[in-house]
């Protein structure tokens, strides 16, 4: 009988890039400042957790967890992808924030 594999993927990494992209494009709009959700918050809160997904990636290659590694280097490439069309993710939010309001 053969072991079970502790290689599994995981989902944490694709919900938390998921949510601080929603949460950096419609920062302004909820009013969150008052619980430090502002934008510069949650860019840095961002940025912390591609920090702690990067120390993951770095562990999971030694001890080769491929499937692990492969789903948690998302939340890393997402803040990559982000800083560099920061200028696209500004028109979303003006045009979500036009959606909404109309």
């Amino acid at each position: 009988m053969t072991a079970a594999r502790t290689d599994r993927i995981l989902y944490w990494p694709a919900g938390l890039a998921v949510a601080w992209f929603v949460l950096f494009v419609w920062s302004d709009s909820f009013g969150l400042a008052w619980v430090y959700l502002d934008r510069p918050f949650v860019l840095l809160y961002w940025l912390i957790s591609a920090g702690a997904g990067v120390l993951a990636c770095i562990a999971w290659i030694c001890e080769r967890a491929w499937r692990r590694l492969l789903s948690t280097i998302i939340l890393p490439l997402s803040v990559m992808i982000a800083g560099f069309n920061l200028e696209s993710i500004w028109h979303l939010k003006h045009l979500l924030e036009s959606y909404a309001v109309h």
